[in-house]
């Protein structure tokens, strides 16, 4: 279970990044939620339920600087599956480099999304 303390500040960079960013620490509560964090002071967060990752983010001013990859390699081992926006083309790529493939297309109340697996 996420800490109490960690969870403004899950929802405070979650609302840079989601539409729906309530639905977001929700999610932190009920899934398995990894938090990369230096000190008290969460960098960034992912959250899973059994092996569907449901979001991963970092504050925004430090995107860029290795916290994502850092973030995504300790999840790695336990995801298979993850949507993406198909607008977002540097997370495409990335989820790539990490052997993930489109499985097809989706149509999501926030817009339209690839489904990616895991290649085995």
């Amino acid at each position: 279970m996420v800490p109490i303390e960690y969870i403004l500040q899950i929802y405070k960079i979650a609302k840079q990044w989601f539409d729906y960013p309530i639905i977001v620490v929700i999610v932190c509560l009920i899934g398995r939620t990894t938090i990369l964090k230096k000190k008290n002071m969460v960098l960034g967060f992912a959250v899973r339920t059994g092996d569907y990752l449901h979001y991963i983010a970092v504050k925004k001013r430090l995107t860029g600087k290795g916290h994502g990859t850092q973030l995504f390699k300790k999840i790695y081992p336990h995801i298979n599956y993850l949507n993406v926006k198909i607008k977002l083309r540097r997370a495409i790529a990335f989820y790539k480099k990490f052997g993930f493939k489109i499985k097809n297309k989706e149509q999501w109340i926030t817009g339209k999304r690839y489904l990616m697996v895991k290649n085995s």
